[in-house]
């Protein structure tokens, strides 16, 4: 009779410990990794929406350049330069450079107009 109760005791202050330990140990470890498991995923849907708006700003930033017949200027403008010089500028890709960084400037700026990111 002894030993049954020293058994049941002995239950019951196990069951008991592992209480505490889920409440001071276990339940922390869960809530850290939802929380771990939400900062991953908002941090991969604002990356998507990142990306998505970067696109619509690139979209906007090209159909200006085409609207403002910025690409036909600057290939007028190196057609005004003589041979050798323009064979250089040819070489290195000068008027892509300068394309690519105006369109650059254009996104930036038209990024700040797209809805939820500017």
């Amino acid at each position: 009779m002894v030993e049954l109760l020293s058994t049941f005791f002995a239950g019951i202050v196990d069951f008991l410990d592992f209480l505490y330990g889920w409440f001071t140990r276990d339940i922390y470890d869960i809530a850290k990794d939802i929380l771990v498991y939400w900062t991953k995923f908002f941090i991969k849907a604002g990356l998507a929406f990142f990306l998505l708006a970067l696109d619509v700003a690139y979209t906007v930033a090209l159909e200006f350049m085409a609207e403002l017949n910025i690409t036909s200027s600057i290939e007028s403008a190196f057609n005004g330069l003589d041979s050798t010089t323009y064979q250089l500028a040819a070489f290195f890709k000068i008027p892509h450079l300068i394309q690519t960084v105006i369109a650059a400037f254009g996104t930036r700026f038209s990024l700040k107009f797209v809805p939820f990111y500017g």
